[in-house]
């Protein structure tokens, strides 16, 4: 007849996840003549509602079974609601079949003047009546942490690296090469930086870098007095790389986190360009200059070598006002050169192919040959600004094309 309080003590895993579930169980007992209390099991969920006013709003899922192979009515309830809060069951109550689970929610609201910096528990209890009792099931307890809104932000890049790399005790740097660079470079590596706000200077960072493959490693570095971070990270390998920075937050700022990625261009990629243009032709050839339509389809064989595939449609007339499409038909070489951020390459580009004037007065071909100058700027990870001007050797005759196109690169 006397009550016994135990502890076991339990950590649970460290997997992101705030939502833990515990479940306790005594095992049958000689002479216990109420087995309905000899299981128990509890739901624990942390969460943080941080303001710069007002606080966020809390939504705590709960579930909850039917244990019986009869209906059971389950109530539920919350203890440690603090005063002024707003907390809603949704729904109170339930009439459960046989084994049925349902799921439910908790959604609580702080007031805009709670205090910060402080913990609150409220927990979350269901019962169901056996005879002339209640007995309760179960339950799950909802920390809310009231802490100062932090907001992080994060800008990634990648560059070019010489051979040296410094390091330290926390950080790891690296030195950026300057000018062009027309051989696959030492190194490449992944920068990052970013600031919080309001500034949280003198805090760790965690940074997460996450190769193709999935596999992630992780920094931490500290803010400075204006609240800012920056990282490097060295890369062997291509691909799209996923980046992100946590800020875990402290007894009263509330933790933060962002998220990125960024394509290290080291292994050979296909590239499709659409662009449009104007094509000045040589007041010697029949045609007049107009402006013109294209497509390419490349393939960068190396890292600072690619091929590629041209085709545009120039629609104008000749001299005669008949009316007719110049059709251009390349095959180009692109020569890279760049320079430390990896975002900007220009390039040189030899061209050689075949024109056909069709539907003129006088409809021929010519063999072509071009030589130019470009550059493509990536705003992200796949996607490109190019521009381009070429001379175009018809006939000996010199003729000048200015294009201006998107590429995607895969």
């Amino acid at each position: 007849g006397n009550d016994i309080t135990d502890y076991v003590e339990w950590t649970p895993d460290n997997d992101g996840d705030p939502h833990s579930c515990i479940w306790v169980e005594i095992p049958d007992v000689f002479n216990d003549v109420n087995t309905y209390n000899n299981s128990a099991q509890q739901n624990t969920h942390e969460v943080q509602s941080s303001h710069s006013s007002p606080y966020e709003t809390v939504v705590y899922p709960f579930g909850v079974s039917n244990p019986y192979d009869f209906p059971q009515l389950m109530y539920f309830r919350t203890e440690g609601l603090p005063q002024g809060w707003t907390g809603i069951l949704n729904p109170p109550s339930a009439l459960l079949n046989a084994h049925q689970r349902i799921e439910g929610t908790l959604t609580v609201h702080p007031p805009d003047d709670a205090v910060p910096c402080t913990e609150h528990r409220i927990i979350l209890t269901s019962w169901m009546p056996i005879g002339n009792t209640l007995v309760k099931l179960g339950g799950g307890v909802l920390q809310v942490d009231l802490r100062n809104r932090t907001n992080i932000t994060l800008d990634e890049n990648v560059k070019i690296c010489d051979n040296k790399r410094k390091f330290s005790d926390r950080t790891s740097e690296v030195i950026m090469a300057g000018g062009l660079h027309f051989v696959l470079p030492n190194c490449i590596y992944i920068s990052i930086n970013g600031c919080t706000n309001p500034p949280r200077p003198n805090e760790e960072i965690i940074v997460r870098y996450e190769d193709p493959d999935g596999n992630p490693v992780y920094h931490t570095v500290l803010t400075d007095e204006y609240g800012c971070y920056s990282d490097t990270y060295v890369v062997a390998e291509g691909g799209d790389w996923e980046v992100s920075v946590e800020y875990p937050g402290s007894d009263c700022s509330g933790s933060a986190g962002e998220t990125g990625s960024v394509f290290v261009p080291i292994n050979p990629t296909r590239e499709l360009n659409i662009y449009a243009g104007y094509f000045n032709f040589n007041d010697e050839l029949p045609v007049k200059s107009n402006f013109t339509l294209g497509l390419r389809f490349g393939y960068n064989i190396a890292y600072l070598l690619g091929i590629e595939g041209e085709i545009g449609f120039t629609p104008t007339k000749d001299k005669s006002d008949v009316s007719g499409t110049v059709i251009n038909a390349n095959v180009n070489v692109l020569k890279y050169a760049v320079t430390g951020n990896l975002r900007f390459w220009p390039y040189a580009v030899a061209s050689a192919g075949t024109v056909w004037l069709k539907g003129f007065t006088n409809s021929t071909s010519y063999v072509t040959t071009g030589v130019g100058v470009g550059a493509k700027y990536y705003f992200n990870n796949h996607f490109a600004l190019r521009a381009e001007t070429k001379l175009f050797y018809i006939k000996n005759l010199v003729n000048q094309q200015y294009t201006l196109g998107l590429s995607y690169r895969f």
